[in-house]
């Protein structure tokens, strides 16, 4: 097996998991994703998706980690 001697740099990273979550999102049909302060906005069919009657909230304050989150999020749906 070959060794890898580089490590993906975080932005590389970032665009790899922004991409698994749109993907995530077409899944379930989700056509907007968005965050506005620490809420998830998801809109699906022009209404948006709430959880306990709520958006649902993001706790990380670190961008790898709050995409992250956003993608286990979409995967709890």
């Amino acid at each position: 097996m070959a060794r890898s001697f580089w490590r993906v740099p975080e932005a590389v990273e970032n665009l790899i998991t922004l991409a698994q979550i749109k993907l995530a999102a077409a899944i379930q049909e989700i056509s907007r994703v968005e965050t506005r302060e620490d809420k998830l906005m998801l809109t699906r069919r022009g209404d948006f998706i709430l959880v306990a009657g709520k958006f649902p909230r993001l706790f990380a304050p670190e961008i790898e980690k709050r995409l992250q989150e956003i993608l286990e999020l979409l995967g709890k749906l």
